[in-house]
């Protein structure tokens, strides 16, 4: 019997499906032996750790693979997750990435994630998987591109099997070697250079990433290997270091997940990292930037504070940076 909860997603519901836990992908040794009975059904060639190769690409069974706690879609609920049920803040660092519980909590992430619908809808009314388009997996069976749309394909085919046996396997390349989890950012990146099913990252996402890319790599190799300029990469840190501030402000820290989905800052951030950066004559000292960001802070957390005054947040924002001498706090 299929198992189905309601969900809160900011203000509207959704039916989310409980995946079977025998579903949710098999342990290193298992995902191994599975592939050793397969034969490849085509061939994809990815460049991986320099080297241009040829991936051999399997038809797998959707219960085989496992989501990647690290995939940069994933990023937003970690802090979030461990925030809200009181945890260590290194709770993530020695989990068991393969147990059952662990591929769960993946699983519902990415089944809550705003930037799924995209892939639900496209492969709701009917699509089928495209060989040349396969999920690239590690030899031990982490998905390091495609997590939502395994997680999609999961979904339906657990709600109705009959409609979407075309999506009980999936195409699987398989990588010739394990990789560092540099091999793997990389990897990753590299996809979205390409956006494949147009389905890109967004500044949360991206942004996180990139700050911690940064800790290890400087703004011209992120931006090298992204497609992107150095100044695009500070910028996406800078704006995400402004977000890091306003979680703070609001007394949610690394709620990120909420960012995306219950607080529409996002042209506010960008309005105001503008103005810290730019050239506005009224913001010259760290006290007036302070100042600045304090007054926006709290447009962005209590936003109908404007109803009524012919103005948004990021206008308000813009506002603030003009006339920042004038204004109290």
């Amino acid at each position: 019997m299929i198992s189905l909860k309601f969900i809160w997603i900011g203000v509207s519901q959704q039916i989310m499906v409980t995946i079977p836990d025998d579903m949710l992908g098999q342990g290193s040794a298992a995902f191994k032996a599975t592939i050793s009975n397969l034969e490849p059904v085509n061939t994809y060639q990815r460049k991986w750790k320099g080297v241009l190769v040829d991936l051999d690409v399997y038809r797998v069974p959707i219960s085989a693979p496992r989501n990647n706690l690290w995939n940069v879609r994933v990023k937003p609920w970690l802090g979030q997750y461990v925030y809200e049920q009181d945890l260590p803040e290194d709770f993530w660092k020695d989990i068991d990435e393969e147990a059952h519980s662990t591929l769960r909590l993946i699983n519902d992430f990415l089944t809550k994630n705003p930037d799924r619908k995209d892939a639900l809808r496209y492969f709701k009314r009917g699509e089928q998987q495209l060989m040349n388009e396969p999920l690239v997996c590690t030899p031990s069976g982490k998905v390091l591109n495609g997590n939502q749309r395994l997680c999609v394909y999961r979904e339906l085919f657990v709600t109705d099997q009959g409609k979407y046996d075309h999506l009980g396997h999936a195409y699987v390349a398989i990588l010739p070697t394990e990789g560092t989890k540099g091999d793997e950012r990389k990897l990753e990146s590299e996809f979205q250079q390409e956006g494949l099913q147009d389905i890109y990252f967004d500044w949360v996402q991206q942004g996180l990433q990139d700050s911690e890319d940064a800790m290890i790599e400087t703004a011209e190799s992120i931006a090298d290997r992204t497609n992107r300029t150095a100044a695009d990469v500070k910028e996406s840190i800078r704006r995400i270091e402004l977000a890091d501030q306003f979680l703070k402000y609001i007394e949610r820290p690394n709620c990120w997940q909420d960012l995306r989905t219950e607080y529409k800052v996002t042209q506010a951030i960008s309005t105001l990292d503008s103005a810290l950066t730019g050239k506005n004559k009224n913001i010259k000292t760290p006290d007036d930037r302070e100042k600045l960001k304090h007054l926006s802070f709290q447009v962005m957390a209590k936003p109908e504070s404007l109803t009524g005054k012919g103005t948004s947040v990021h206008l308000a924002i813009g506002m603030f940076a003009n006339e920042l001498h004038v204004l109290k706090m």
